[in-house]
């Protein structure tokens, strides 16, 4: 009986050791987690600037205090164990840390996420301000630039309204100016990136407009316009019914109220439906009474009716299939199931591309018609009209970021998606290949046979240290993924990675246990047993050392990387990536000096042989000499992403060719203006980044003319070609405002240089690319020409052939 006591007791005390293990386990996990987040939130909301990406950042807010939740979970797990009254007191100090850490964490992480958010709302706020001002300004050009078609009277007019607007646009830009100031005051460099390029422009525009209108109004009361008096007919007796004009001006009167409860209302119903049809019943009727007898007066005023309500009908339409656009770009296939079904998501993707290309020429055709129907509408239509544009404008831009976003995460996904199966196929198939060589080394009584152990030895060592960094690579990568899966396919593919993982380690095992044994049985057969244990402790060592080696070349690898990017979709993403690698440079470099100082130690080991010895000194030497050009391009690759920070909105306004007749001036009246404070080394190279685009783009070209090689005679050939060279034509006039914009550039920055031999530098850049557009132009009308010749030789080619057959 005492002696099943005593067991029970040994029982229960080991239980509770377990316990208390256990415990203090997950109380260290998350006083680590806590710790490495709190340093994290101090860092970004102590630094001088916000992150580029406030969307992200406020996402990485949000998934954190998500991440509280649970940790408080796992904190009150801890709290309610039950451990020995001896733990307990040591256990309850512990906990009073983290729950003093765990809310110290929530109060930091609730006040960054608030602050980002503040942030956002202010920037929205002033974009929506700025758009508000570049369509005024927009349309007040219009509508100068079209006055001196105008009647004197009406031009008179024009001005005066312009006049009477433009000191109303005076105090807006003024509050603008001064919530740029409190926003750049704010957050300092990284929104005075933002902020200051798109003040700058308003200025400018704002400037330029102002002057015109004054001008025009000098002009008007220099030279007093003269009327002739207007010779009045007598009336024609009108053929249509008094009764049918007047009804018809009650339902446009009618249907623009109706438009403008549909601009209101973003929600859509059978009555809305109904009340469409109708308004295209009015439409038609009224275009049709144009056509019939009437009064000159009456039948102008009828078609301005019938324009504005047209133009406001366009409108509201448009706004509808944006929002249709906005749905299926929020649908779950293509946020949450990121991984599955690719065909779907790209299917998906082109329709709503197609459906914003349909939607930028219907825009394009109302900003056309815009300065016609501001001009005749009232004072109180003008300032909806305008009201209705900016949404609109403000909502296109919108929806184009968002379709940019979509598909550049789509193209991203899919591209690590390829790129991981790639991975996981070459790193199996070598796992396989390597255990087969284990295997094939083995002797029949299942021991293994040295003498072939020795032959691949070597070539399995040298497989796991290239493959080191692969399989690193592909376990982050696979648990990313992972995470976005479905529950049974991300448990397929964790089951997947588990098993290669399995066999990686038992080859590592296996090849790590041979060179003992090959360095036992070495001193077995010398008699030289003494030096047996020195030599495996070395192999260790070896390994350590090559380790360390494997992991900085995985680093540079990646550094590397990062530095080569240049794809303007991925500058935010981009931008981290090297501001993270910047910041890993100490810590590297403390490594690579461990690996300096080491070498000449490990060298000296006497477990490696004359190849290894000289492979482990070249790629020390290899490192050396890419960390000297990695601790170069980090940083000057780093600066460079800090002065491109109009080149998201530019790319995402190429994807849509449509968008370009419609943007504001505040994005398109002058290319992007570069940061005031750009220092003179950076200056060839952001032109040099420019130019060098362009000039690949055009060397495409002139590869595509040398391989355009056609069959004389065959007129089809001929002539599918020509109309490649006709689409290539095409291009190149939509690409000469690119080219348009190099110039500027470089006599933007060639007035900043102080330099000479900089000045120089860019006249030389600017003639090479001038030259060689000039002569790809060239080539490409040549060759249209050789072609539209060979197809007139070939038809007279055929005549004659078909004349000598009937002779």
């Amino acid at each position: 009986m005492g002696f099943s006591a005593v067991t029970d007791g040994k029982q229960d005390l080991e239980r509770a050791s377990q316990l208390a293990r256990k415990m203090k386990k997950e109380a260290a996990s998350l006083s680590e987690w806590l710790s490495v987040t709190e340093t994290e939130l101090v860092q970004k909301s102590t630094s001088e600037g916000l992150l580029g990406d406030l969307d992200t950042e406020i996402s990485w807010a949000k998934t954190i205090l998500k991440d509280l939740e649970k940790r408080k979970a796992d904190l009150n797990t801890i709290t309610e164990s039950k451990l020995d009254r001896g733990q307990r007191p040591v256990l309850e100090e512990r906990l009073c840390v983290l729950n003093a850490g765990w809310s110290r964490v929530r109060t930091w992480t609730e006040d960054w996420c608030n602050t980002l958010m503040s942030h956002q709302n202010q920037l929205d706020i002033f974009d929506g301000n700025v758009a508000h001002i570049s369509t005024w300004l927009y349309q007040a050009e219009a509508l100068l630039d079209e006055i001196e078609k105008k009647p004197a009277s009406k031009q008179e007019e024009i001005v005066k309204r312009l006049l009477s607007e433009l000191d109303n646009a005076r105090l807006q830009v003024e509050d603008v100016r001064d919530q740029a100031v409190v926003l750049m005051n704010a957050r300092r460099g990284s929104c005075r990136e933002l902020v200051e390029p798109k003040l700058a422009e308003l200025n400018r525009n704002f400037e330029k407009v102002s002057q015109h209108i004054e001008s025009a109004n000098l002009l008007i009361g220099q030279e007093p316009l003269s009327y002739q008096s207007l010779v009045t007919t007598e009336a024609l007796e009108a053929d249509v019914p008094f009764s049918d004009l007047e009804k018809l001006e009650s339902d446009i009167d009618y249907m623009l109220k109706v438009v403008g409860k549909h601009l209101e209302s973003s929600n859509e119903d059978e009555k809305m439906d109904e009340e469409r049809a109708q308004i295209e019943e009015v439409l038609q009727r009224g275009e049709q009474m144009l056509h019939q007898p009437m009064e000159d007066n009456k039948k102008e005023e009828i078609r301005l009716q019938l324009l504005l309500l047209h133009t406001r009908y366009n409108k509201t339409k448009v706004l509808l299939s944006m929002d249709d656009a906005e749905l299926s770009l929020n649908t779950p296939e293509l946020s949450t199931a990121v991984y599955e079904d690719f065909s779907f998501q790209e299917d998906v993707l082109k329709n709503i591309k197609d459906q914003l290309d349909k939607l930028g020429e219907q825009i394009a055709v109302i900003h056309e018609k815009q300065p016609d129907v501001i001009l005749e509408a009232s004072g109180p239509e003008a300032i909806q009209i305008r009201d209705t544009l900016t949404q609109l404008n403000a909502k296109w831009d919108r929806i184009n970021r968002m379709y940019n976003d979509r598909k550049g995460y789509f193209d991203r996904t899919m591209e690590e998606w390829r790129q991981f199966h790639c991975d996981l196929n070459d790193l199996t198939q070598w796992t396989t290949e390597a255990e087969e060589l284990l295997a094939d080394t083995l002797a029949p009584d299942g021991g293994v046979d040295l003498e072939k152990a020795r032959v691949h030895q070597q070539e399995l060592e040298e497989g796991i240290s290239s493959h080191q960094p692969g399989f690193a690579a592909l376990n982050r990568t696979g648990d990313g993924i992972v995470q976005r899966l479905s529950p049974t396919d991300g448990s397929f593919l964790k089951d997947k990675l588990a098993g290669l993982n399995q066999r990686w380690a038992a080859i590592i095992a296996e090849v790590k246990d041979r060179r003992p044994r090959e360095k036992v049985e070495q001193a077995k057969v010398g008699g030289r047993h003494g030096r047996v244990w020195q030599a495996t402790r070395e192999s260790k060592q070896v390994m350590e050392y090559r380790g360390r080696l494997d992991e900085i070349i995985c680093w540079l690898t990646k550094a590397e990387n990062a530095v080569q990017k240049r794809s303007t979709t991925e500058l935010e993403e981009n931008f981290k990536e090297l501001t993270d690698l910047n910041q890993e440079m100490d810590v590297q470099a403390e490594k690579l000096k461990w690996l300096n100082r080491t070498e000449l130690e490990m060298l000296s080991d006497k477990s490696l042989s004359l190849h290894e010895r000289e492979k482990i000194s070249e790629n020390l030497r290899t490192v050396n000499s890419t960390w000297n050009k990695v601790c170069r391009d980090v940083p000057t690759a780093l600066k460079e992403r800090v002065q491109e920070p109009c080149s998201v909105s530019q790319s995402r306004t190429a994807a849509h060719p449509g968008a370009l007749k419609v943007v504001l001036v505040s994005s398109a009246s002058e290319p992007p203006a570069q940061a005031p404070h750009t220092s003179e080394i950076s200056i060839p190279d952001d032109l040099d980044k420019t130019t060098t685009e362009l000039a690949d783009w055009l060397i495409l070209i002139d590869q595509m003319l040398k391989s355009n090689i056609v069959t004389v005679g065959d007129v089809e050939e001929i002539n599918k070609t020509i109309s490649r060279m006709k689409i290539t034509k095409a291009d190149m006039e939509q690409r000469h405002p690119q080219l348009d914009y190099v110039f500027t550039l470089a006599q933007n920055l060639k007035n900043k240089a102080s330099s000479l031999d900089v000045r120089t530098a860019i006249t030389e850049k600017l003639e090479k690319v001038r030259n060689q557009w000039d002569s790809t132009q060239h080539g490409v009308e040549l060759r249209q020409q050789q072609l539209e010749d060979m197809v007139i030789d070939s038809l007279q080619w055929d005549d004659h052939k078909e004349e000598t057959k009937n002779l």
